[in-house]
């Protein structure tokens, strides 16, 4: 079996596979190994280095399946336990009252030091403006959005602008980036699948 076509298969797992997929200890070294073995390889490694991501990502997952059935397990033996209900909470994601340990700052501050070096990159745009106003730091998102609309005149641009003005509560400005959008790109897709995602 060619390096391509190990690579092809390690890929296909996680396009193939669900949430609750597991992969073995012996399996995830196979794949692990191979990857780390391949890693400077010129013909494979722009994939090689997202697959090893990916791989551990979904070993992950698979560890943290098994952390929910054992939080469910401590919350149905001791219900009382306060510990209990937060370590279920903290397993399947749940919301966090502290906002210092919910708040998406690594993401954020990855992102501006990634776009200061590559500020033409749309999509490091688009991750660092859904982290802003997911933690409702509107000014922050509002300058880099600006940066944003001076590279990409797409209808996203106009889509975080709704978001930041929905954010900070001008309903009327949110109402008129909407007409705005869909009269700019009425022939775009995209356009009304984001105009479904604020509404």
């Amino acid at each position: 079996i060619t390096e391509e076509s190990k690579l092809e298969r390690i890929e296909n797992l996680f396009l193939n596979s669900s949430d609750i997929t597991v992969i073995s200890d012996k399996d995830f070294e196979s794949y692990r190994t191979f990857l780390v073995e391949n890693i400077d390889n010129p013909k494979i490694k722009n994939r090689v280095i997202p697959a090893l991501a990916y791989l551990y990502i979904f070993k992950a997952k698979n560890y943290k399946n098994i952390a929910v059935e054992y939080a469910i397990k401590s919350v149905e033996t001791e219900p009382e336990k306060k510990d209990n209900h937060s370590i279920l909470n903290y397993a399947l994601d749940g919301r966090k009252r502290d906002w210092y340990t919910s708040n998406n700052c690594k993401v954020i501050d990855f992102y501006k030091y990634f776009i200061k070096n590559n500020p033409d990159n749309v999509y490091a745009y688009y991750i660092l403006l859904d982290n802003l106003i997911a933690d409702n730091r509107t000014d922050d998102a509002e300058k880099h959005l600006n940066q944003l609309e001076a590279i990409d005149n797409s209808c996203r641009s106009i889509y975080y602008r709704a978001q930041i003005c929905c954010a900070k509560g001008d309903f009327a400005a949110f109402d008129n980036c909407i007409c705005n959008m869909q009269k700019k790109h009425e022939n775009d897709w995209l356009c009304w699948s984001l105009c479904g995602d604020l509404y």
